[in-house]
């Protein structure tokens, strides 16, 4: 009963973490020392990106879908980039938060077969 519970609360993080890629992305861009003409295309179009290739390869109901280990590891690079981003953009904790957060839920779900597409409905 309760197991069914943390998978559920598990899935609401994995949304969460994937909301907070993508405002780190944002806040990558805006903290470029640039104009902010650059700061805010930048921004737009780094976010604009991971939704991309989220939508394509990441996402349940994608066509393109990767396959285990492929998901997990294009998963764990698109996370790698953005906090390395955020560390150097001098949003070291946001970094260490944001890759702490993915490794952990990343891990319970390949541990709950939630990276199957078939655990969602599909």
């Amino acid at each position: 009963m309760y197991m069914e519970l943390f998978k559920s609360l598990n899935l609401a993080a994995m949304f969460m973490v994937g909301i907070a890629l993508l405002i780190g992305l944002g806040e990558i861009g805006l903290g470029l020392k640039a104009n902010l003409f650059w700061r805010i295309t930048t921004a737009v179009m780094l976010v604009g990106f991971a939704i991309f290739i989220w939508s394509t390869w990441f996402a349940p109901r994608a066509t393109a879908r990767l396959e285990l280990p492929w998901l997990a590891l294009a998963k764990l690079a698109l996370f790698g980039i953005t906090s390395v981003g955020l560390y150097i953009t001098d949003n070291k904790t946001a970094a260490f938060a944001l890759m702490g957060a993915f490794v952990i839920i990343e891990s319970l779900a390949l541990a709950w077969g939630q990276e199957d597409p078939s655990a969602h409905g599909v």
